[in-house]
């Protein structure tokens, strides 16, 4: 084999951390959300750019990665959902999380038939896709954009319950549409999964970190990032898909159930999660095919 093979996981995943960490240093001198400059190194570096990165010699392995970085954003968001501070906004949070999601949905679902060209089971998917607003997104944007105290928070409070009804909704949506007849109810027990081991990787979680004999001083955010993986991999383990609501759980329920302990995993530094999400984006967008993305270009921009 070539040393200097760029298409090897090994230098695949090489490049994607470098790049990744370049881009988020890039993004915050010029002041904006680091995944614009993410999604656009990997679709430059992806197989229909420069052909440097390819996330297909990755295998498997690209799952798991996937998996890591979608535990890593949840769970960061479920910990920074504490119901003390955002009780005072909770009214419109509550508002925006079911009437705005469900107008999100139909409206996405009717606009997406006609200008995507896509039949009813696709179009209403794509509705269901759309709903969440993404915490990753949402919270890097808060951080650059001075707002008043109260619409920060409701839109921090926003983001988090969004992205976790909005998983919910797009994998019932996946399943009555797309699966067999009994996929509501294996959807349904999918969510009563999540949730349950959610409260069983909380609740664990707590009680390891309350317990200062086992998780040395300073290494608090690493053990609980350790313990959400775990959650995420045992819920997807108990019933497919669950694991991203697990971990959403546990995190809410972690940091409002033990405040104080939990308000020093948050201030934590931990470079290794936003190493891992920034690879991920890099690898996604490398995915991306131009000729797929030109095809709806327009159409996707008018919806």
């Amino acid at each position: 084999m070539n040393a200097f093979d760029l298409h090897t996981p090994a230098m695949t995943v090489a490049i994607a951390l470098l790049v990744g960490m370049v881009g988020q240093s890039l993004a915050y001198h010029l002041r904006m959300p680091g995944i614009v400059i993410l999604l656009l190194f990997g679709v430059l570096l992806g197989p229909d750019g420069l052909n440097v990165v390819d996330p297909s010699v990755l295998g498997d392995g690209l799952r798991v990665l996937v998996g890591f970085a979608i535990t890593v954003v949840l769970f960061e968001a479920g910990l920074n959902f504490d119901l003390g501070q955002f009780r005072a906004e909770m009214p419109a949070i509550r508002r925006l999380a079911t009437i705005g999601a469900l107008v999100t949905f139909a409206s996405a679902s009717l606009l997406a038939g006609p200008l995507l060209l896509q039949g009813t089971r696709s179009a209403v998917l794509v509705g269901a896709l759309v709903i969440a607003t993404g915490p990753g997104v949402i919270l890097p944007l808060l951080r650059r954009i001075r707002v008043r105290r109260n619409l920060q928070m409701i839109l921090e409070g926003e983001g988090v319950f969004v992205e976790g009804i909005g998983a919910i909704i797009a994998l019932l949506v996946l399943h009555i549409t797309f699966v067999g007849q009994d996929s509501p109810a294996h959807a349904l027990a999918g969510v009563v999964t999540g949730v349950t081991a959610g409260i069983a990787g909380g609740s664990v979680m707590v009680l390891l970190l309350r317990w200062r004999r086992v998780v040395a001083s300073g290494m608090e955010k690493a053990f609980a990032l350790a313990l959400a993986w775990a959650t995420f991999v045992l819920g997807n383990a108990a019933s497919a898909d669950s694991g991203a609501l697990a971990v959403l759980i546990a995190g809410m329920m972690a940091t409002n159930s033990a405040r104080e302990t939990m308000r020093g995993v948050r201030e934590q530094k931990d470079m290794l999660a936003p190493m891992i999400v920034s690879a991920f984006l890099v690898l996604i967008a490398a995915q991306s095919r131009v000729a797929d993305m030109a095809a709806v270009g327009w159409r996707a921009a008018a919806l």
